[in-house]
């Protein structure tokens, strides 16, 4: 498992970060259940991507190690979370987006199954997405002060 260790590292998160809202947002499955998913990307995108700049901005100063260390911390549990979410979301992908997969009957069923299997691992999603902005804007707040 990839370990966040660099500034390089935290960025790439928000690239994986902006490519899942990306995907959510093509969804047309419960839209509102998924624009509120994508909001929550955007916030935890926008306080790594604040994280990232002063951590930049205070690299070689040893009074910020304890704050890179928590944002590493956080960032490898974020990086971990959108990936085992990924990987159980991603069937649903095709007949979830615009258009769907090109199957009617495929894609009423996955949107059927997901509805019913997998509706509620969404809005742990969420509440995870959300843990880990507080927690890294509280570590922002923090280092600033």
């Amino acid at each position: 498992m990839p370990v966040i260790g660099s500034l390089g590292d935290v960025l790439s998160l928000c690239i994986v970060i902006n490519n899942l809202r990306k995907a959510i947002n093509q969804s047309r499955g419960s839209s509102a259940e998924y624009q509120a998913v994508a909001a929550e990307l955007d916030t935890l995108e926008h306080v790594l991507v604040q994280a990232g700049i002063l951590w930049e901005n205070n690299e070689r100063s040893d009074q910020f190690e304890t704050f890179r260390v928590a944002v590493r911390c956080r960032a490898d549990q974020c990086r971990n979370f959108i990936k085992e979410f990924h990987e159980k979301v991603k069937k649903f992908g095709s007949s979830l987006r615009e258009g769907g997969s090109g199957s009617v009957v495929r894609d009423t069923a996955r949107k059927f199954q997901w509805q019913i299997c997998r509706s509620d691992e969404l809005i742990k999603f969420r509440s995870d997405v959300i843990a880990h902005y507080s927690a890294i804007n509280v570590l922002l707040t923090t280092a600033v002060v």
